[in-house]
C-alpha cells in the first residue's frame, strides 16, 4: 500500500512510501480509505508548528471516510463493508477529553490516514449516513465536530442568540450551518468578498 509519510519538518520531507498492508489486531479495523480532507493542522505538522511533540516517518492526516475491509477479535460494533469515518481523537469518547485524549491524535503523534489502508481502533470510526459521498464524509471529523463542540458543547447556543463567524474556512462554515438549522441569527466576517457573495 502507499501512504504519505513525514521524515523530518518540511514539505521537501513529504513522500509518497510503498509499505505493506497493516493487519488488524484485538479491538482494531482496517479501513481502506475513500477520501480524506485536509486540515491547517496538517500544513503546521508539516512545518513542526503545532504544539505536540511529533514523531517522524509519521503517516499524516487525521479525516478520511472508507470502508471497513477486515476487522480484529474482540471487535463488535463495525464490521466488513461499514463505511466509516475515523475520529481525530479516538480515545475522547465523552465529556471532557483526559490529558491521555488530548494527546492521542491522528496524523501526530499517532499514525495518520493518508494511506491506502488505515489501521484504527473499533472505538475511533464511526459509521455515516450513505447519503453522504465518501468525499463530503471526510470534512466531518475536525471541522464539522469542532463546530458543533464549539456551538452546543461549550456555548449551548439558543435559536434566539447571535453567532460571530471569523473567517470563511470549513470550520466557520459547518458552524454558519449548524448555527441556521438551529434558528440562530449568524454574522460572518471574511478577508474573501467571493466567499461571503456565495
Amino acid at each position: 500500500m502507499k501512504s504519505w509519510q513525514l521524515k523530518k519538518s518540511g514539505n521537501e520531507n513529504l513522500h509518497l512510501i510503498e509499505s505493506p498492508t497493516p493487519q488488524p489486531q484485538t479491538g482494531q479495523i482496517l479501513v481502506r480509505t475513500k477520501a480524506v480532507s485536509l486540515n491547517y493542522r496538517d500544513k503546521l505538522v508539516i512545518e513542526h508548528k503545532y504544539p505536540v511533540p511529533m514523531l517522524y516517518l509519521l503517516v499524516l492526516g487525521s479525516d478520511l471516510a472508507g470502508k471497513v475491509v477486515a476487522v480484529g477479535s474482540g471487535v463488535s460494533r463495525l464490521k466488513a463493508g461499514d463505511q466509516v469515518i475515523s475520529l481525530f481523537r479516538p480515545k475522547w469518547l465523552r465529556g471532557v477529553p483526559s490529558r491521555e485524549a488530548m494527546r492521542e491524535n491522528l496524523g501526530g503523534p499517532l499514525p495518520g490516514v493518508f494511506a491506502e489502508y488505515v489501521l484504527l481502533s473499533e472505538q475511533g470510526a464511526l459509521v455515516y449516513p450513505d447519503y453522504l459521498t465518501p468525499a463530503e464524509a471526510s470534512t466531518l471529523p475536525v471541522a464539522a465536530i469542532t463546530a458543533w463542540v464549539a456551538l452546543f458543547k461549550h456555548d449551548n447556543l439558543k435559536p434566539v442568540e447571535t453567532v460571530l463567524l471569523q473567517g470563511s474556512g470549513g470550520v466557520s462554515l459547518f458552524a454558519l450551518q449548524l448555527a441556521v438549522a438551529h434558528g440562530a441569527r449568524v454574522l460572518v466576517t471574511s478577508r474573501s468578498q467571493a466567499r461571503l457573495r456565495a
